[in-house]
């Protein structure tokens, strides 16, 4: 997990091949893999892209008309378990 500082920091570089913004939670509770493919792609994009930094997909902030992060927070019913999302992910993907 990464602190608030961060967070803070990331909002204010605007997004790049290292930091995406989304506004709200990907659909992954209840929902078909169909539906989970957004959240798939992203990740693989961020997995595939040469960079010498490590990524962040910041979910619950969205890009303000000048490019920086404004920081809306979800519910906490949204949060995502990380033992699903990795077995999500292991489960359609062949390498880490």
């Amino acid at each position: 997990m990464i602190s608030e500082e961060q967070i803070n920091i990331l909002c204010f570089q605007g997004e790049s091949n290292c930091v995406d913004y989304k506004r709200a939670q990907y659909a992954f509770q209840g929902a078909d893999d169909a539906q989970k493919a957004e959240l798939l792609k992203d990740i693989l994009c961020f997995a595939n892209a040469f960079r010498r930094s490590p990524a962040y997909v910041l979910i619950g902030v969205d890009e303000d008309e000048s490019g920086l992060g404004v920081i809306h927070g979800i519910d906490d019913n949204d949060v995502i378990d990380d033992a699903q999302l990795q077995q999500f992910i292991n489960s359609k993907t062949n390498n880490r």
